[in-house]
């Protein structure tokens, strides 16, 4: 035909008439004849099958974690709908308004005093005020005070070096008397603490409490709580050895007061701070006692501010507290981002991961702290008897060490939010021995004071100590040994529930919980 192009041909005369027959010739050509675009398309062709074949396995992945993801979900909400029936089948309370106690009136409440408001709350926090409590060398001075497990007298010579090695600025001693020194470095401050001296003679100490939100009820600072109470200890201290007992009975107050206001904050945390708080006092307690600074009266005052503390009977309630913020952690998930994030080698990657993790992880692990704080409630402590049952701890301990040792994220989050209350209790029983012990011994002093000599047994005493404590391990009397007229040993048995006769240990793995009344 006129005009007609002649037909290509391939090299090996093979009439090309189409696109469609030439690009597999081309594909061909280059296969048998070496160049770039051979290599080009090769590299293509690979490319392509690599990107199908992600694609396909990143599907395969998708829906295989859609699908483990509804089964965790599945799963968490069985047992936490389980759990949750069992608890409230035995009348626990899971809501934060159960443990909201009535309010008090602020003009009547230790804890709501001009002083302890812009120094404790973070929202009415005063900088000037908090800047003016000394914090450094508190916790450190009450390491000089006299243990009642310790024969040792109070060493107010290594409390008052310690203060001329760590002079406040501006620091110029005008006595070298130890005790004498320790009332300088903390007059400063005695307009504030005759402030909290007049108000904890109020009828309460309540701090503020939030009516929704468990995890932060207006979260105070702790720190400063705890410096409070030292600082405190030291002047009741300093207060015996210059020969002003009844001010020591009023620092004696204070500290009291600071504890009671701590104990039912909401949170385990407050709980174990109030039990550190109620510790302290034992030290110049037993001060007085043994250089005899303390009259019948202010004694008699003392047994009955001891007598108000019973911190295992609260301590149940502290748990469930507990448990109630625990609850609230869980369902907050931002919360519990925050913490997997900062325990995480990889925070980026962990929190990238976030938005896939299988809310029913959440809902297990809920109920599986739930369970662990149930157990620990039932088998820990005896509310009949209120005494703590050590022997039970070792497999509580042993459960605690494999959820935390656990890989998988359902115990993991369990982990992250259960508290270590087995150290708790045992910090908690042994502090209120120690309780117990010194208002047995402020009843042997009264009694020393009318007749002149130590009782040869505790029954004795009679009226002199009105519903005597016991042994918070034992259930039974505290031991007693009068040793002359004026020395006694006074024991309870330790963590081991074994009496080893006021052998004087670690009180957990040998030896008693002893008070040298000597």
């Amino acid at each position: 035909m006129l005009g007609a192009q002649p037909e290509a041909r391939s090299s090996s005369g093979v009439q090309l008439s189409t696109a469609a027959d030439f690009l597999p010739w081309l594909i061909e050509a280059n296969h048998h004849e070496p160049g770039p675009t051979r290599a080009l398309f090769s590299v293509v062709r690979m490319l392509v099958k690599l990107l199908m074949l992600a694609v396909g396995l990143i599907c395969v992945l998708a829906f295989g974690w859609w699908l483990y993801c509804q089964s965790e979900n599945a799963y968490g909400r069985k047992e936490w709908a389980r759990v949750k029936a069992a608890l409230e089948a035995k009348g626990e309370r899971l809501d934060w308004a159960a443990f909201i106690p009535a309010e008090v009136p602020d003009t009547e409440n230790f804890m709501r005093t001009p002083f302890m408001e812009g120094t404790v709350y973070r929202d009415t926090y005063d900088p000037a005020l908090r800047r003016r409590v000394p914090s450094g060398d508190a916790g450190s001075l009450t390491t000089f005070m006299r243990s009642p497990d310790d024969a040792k007298p109070s060493d107010l010579s290594a409390m008052a070096n310690l203060l001329r090695a760590n002079p406040s600025p501006g620091t110029q001693w005008a006595s070298t008397n130890p005790a004498a020194m320790i009332l300088e470095w903390l007059q400063p401050l005695e307009a504030d603490f005759a402030e909290l001296r007049a108000a904890a003679a109020l009828p309460y100490s309540q701090m503020r409490f939030s009516l929704t939100n468990a995890v932060d009820p207006y979260f105070p600072n702790f720190v400063v709580i705890r410096v409070l109470a030292q600082n405190f200890a030291v002047l009741a201290t300093a207060h015996l050895a210059d020969g002003q007992a009844q001010l020591a009975l009023e620092d004696i107050r204070v500290i009291l007061a600071l504890s009671h206001g701590t104990e039912d904050h909401g949170s385990l945390v407050g709980f174990m701070i109030a039990s550190a708080i109620d510790g302290l006092v034992c030290g110049p307690i037993a001060e007085g006692l043994l250089n005899h600074r303390w009259n019948d009266q202010q004694l008699a005052e003392l047994d009955r501010r001891l007598a108000r503390i019973d911190l295992l009977k609260k301590y149940p309630a502290a748990i469930r507290r507990e448990r109630v913020a625990v609850n609230q952690a869980f369902d907050n998930w931002t919360s519990l981002s925050a913490l997997s994030v900062r325990s995480s080698p990889l925070p980026i990657l962990e929190k990238w991961l976030e938005p896939f993790r299988p809310p029913g992880w959440i809902l297990y692990g809920k109920a599986l702290a739930n369970e662990i704080l149930q157990a620990h409630l039932a088998e820990q402590y005896d509310p009949i008897r209120q005494v703590v049952r050590p022997a039970s701890s070792a497999e509580l301990s042993r459960q605690l060490n494999t959820l935390q040792a656990s890989k998988h994220p359902r115990d993991q989050f369990a982990a992250m939010v259960v508290p270590s209350f087995v150290r708790v209790l045992e910090v908690t029983a042994k502090n209120q021995t120690g309780i117990a012990q010194a208002r047995i011994a402020t009843a042997l002093e009264r009694y020393r004071l009318a007749h002149g000599r130590l009782p040869d047994s505790l029954v004795q005493l009679g009226d002199l100590l009105n519903n005597p404590p016991h042994d918070v391990i034992s259930g039974e009397p505290l031991r007693y040994r009068r040793l002359t007229d004026d020395h006694y040993l006074l024991w309870a048995v330790g963590l081991n529930e074994v009496d080893e006769d006021g052998t004087v240990g670690d009180g957990k793995i040998i030896g008693d919980w002893v008070w040298f009344g000597f």
